[in-house]
């Protein structure tokens, strides 16, 4: 996306109509504005494309539904486009929440700042084009944001709850949960037996256990686990296949 948005921005500022004619499509906007705008709606694009992706199992399922979704979160900008002059800002500013939405528009307000033969450069960036519209490209470069972060978020949720045929499935309230959290910021879970009321002998102790290949693969980081005598311990991999069953 970081080369298709370049090379779409060379187009947009390239004058194709030779000496007599030297405009462009967008003849006064800044060429690096453009791109920044163009690359937050790519990133935007691509955690979307993610957030789909966690729905499906097929990918030919995915891709035809993709498809359909991507479309209808263009409608939006079509009756906001009607009535413009009628529809608030807070309203404008909600359906940013559909991604195309927010690209339409932020166009929208491109080709308003190239009328005024001012363009789009970065010093107006967060300045509204009319007194009479509250909307600036700043707004919708933050909702890009803010829908980027959001799909993500979904995507991630999604995925450990509903991980497929081979993953293992957390419950829905996991983010709420002390356990996700140590894992999240890397610490070491409570310590704690079943067993304080009948002590049974430890065998194996592994405490901070950290394992690197070459100088920079990581392996195992911060493993704690005990095994006591006459247990069977399993080892689990991410996708819940059985590593090693171990004895002690």
């Amino acid at each position: 996306m970081f080369v298709t948005v370049t090379l779409m921005v060379i187009l947009l500022k390239t004058r194709w109509f030779g000496d007599e004619n030297p405009n462009s499509v967008f003849t006064y906007s800044s060429a690096t504005a453009l791109w920044f705008f163009l690359l937050t709606y790519s990133i935007t694009t691509i955690m979307f494309c993610f957030m789909l992706s966690v729905f499906f199992s097929k990918a030919d399922t995915a891709s035809s539904v993709a498809g359909l979704i991507w479309f209808l979160i263009y409608i939006p900008y079509t009756f906001i486009h009607l009535n413009y002059d009628n529809i608030s800002l807070t309203s404008k500013v909600a359906l940013c929440f559909f991604s195309n939405t927010a690209m339409s528009l932020g166009f929208n307000i491109v080709i308003q700042l190239e009328g005024t033969q001012e363009g789009l450069q970065w010093h107006n960036i967060f300045t509204p084009v009319n007194v009479d519209d509250g909307l600036h490209l700043g707004i919708v470069i933050v909702m890009l944001a803010i829908d980027a972060v959001l799909y993500l978020l979904i995507a991630l949720y999604v995925e450990n709850i509903f991980p497929g045929d081979y993953g293992v499935a957390e419950k829905w309230n996991f983010p709420l949960t002390l356990k996700f959290w140590r894992k999240v910021f890397n610490l070491p879970a409570a310590e704690y037996t079943s067993y304080e009321m009948y002590p049974i002998k430890t065998g194996i102790h592994l405490q901070n256990l950290r394992k690197v290949y070459g100088n920079k693969h990581v392996a195992v980081e911060r493993l704690n686990f005990e095994m006591k005598e006459g247990e069977i311990t399993v080892l689990l991999g991410h996708n819940g296949a059985g590593e090693l069953m171990l004895f002690s």
